[in-house]
Parts: structure tokens; sequence; C-alpha cells
């Protein structure tokens, strides 16, 4: 449920400022939005934004198309991509020595939240500065 959360915060939080967040390639539309210079937005966002959202989208990505028990070559995928994100925001269960569940950590959940929290102070900030 993090991530239909953040959605919205950003789908309302690009209201906010009269645009719209495209429905594809999320991450890659919300980056592209905070860093365009002219609106100078990307200064009050979290540091942390484009990693926290890219795993949390691609978490739930596979989430949603495949459940818990993705197939082999999925599990691969993401276990590869493990190391693009900090070691302690996701847990791995194997079976027989392979990738077999995934699950996000506590600090990661943690992570989410406080990311979203930052989010809305940051248009806030953002808001107050352009008024």
């Amino acid at each position: 449920m993090l991530a239909p959360f953040i959605e919205s915060v950003f789908r309302a939080a690009f209201r906010s400022v009269c645009r719209e967040l495209p429905s594809r390639d999320l991450v890659k539309n919300i980056m592209n939005f905070v860093d365009e210079e002219e609106l100078g937005i990307k200064q009050y966002m979290p540091t942390t934004l484009e990693p926290t959202l890219e795993a949390l989208f691609a978490y739930r990505n596979k989430l949603f198309h495949f459940g818990f028990e993705w197939p082999e070559e999925e599990r691969r995928k993401f276990h590869g991509r493990l190391s693009e994100w900090p070691c302690h925001w996701f847990g791995v269960s194997t079976k027989g020595g392979e990738p077999w569940m995934f699950y996000m950590s506590h600090e990661f959940i943690t992570q989410c939240l406080d990311t979203a929290v930052e989010v809305l102070k940051g248009f806030a900030m953002y808001q107050y500065s352009n008024s």
C-alpha cells in the first residue's frame, strides 16, 4: 500500500503546480519533473528520493504482476538489482540456495514513509517560497 500512497502524494503535488503525472514510467516522470530547473523544486526534495522510488516501484511492480512467488527469471533479475539500494532495504528468503521470496524490511518501510513526509514538506516549502 506504500506505492499507491506515494503515487497519490505525487499526483496531488503535481496538481498543486498545475501539472499532471503521467501514468507510465512513474519514477522517470517524477524525477524529470523534480529535475526541471525552471521550477526549482529539487532543492526541497529528499536526497534519497530517486533510489527510494526506484526500489519501491520495482518491488511493487513485481508483486503486482507475479504475486509473492515470482518466476525464477524475475527472482534473479530482482536479486541482481538489490545491489543498487542499501542492503537493509529488502530481505530475501531462499530455497535450495536460490532467491525465492523478497520482502521489504522495517527500515525500508520507514524510509518510504519518511520520504512521503519529506516530499509533502518540500512541496509546501516550494509553494510558500513561490507565493
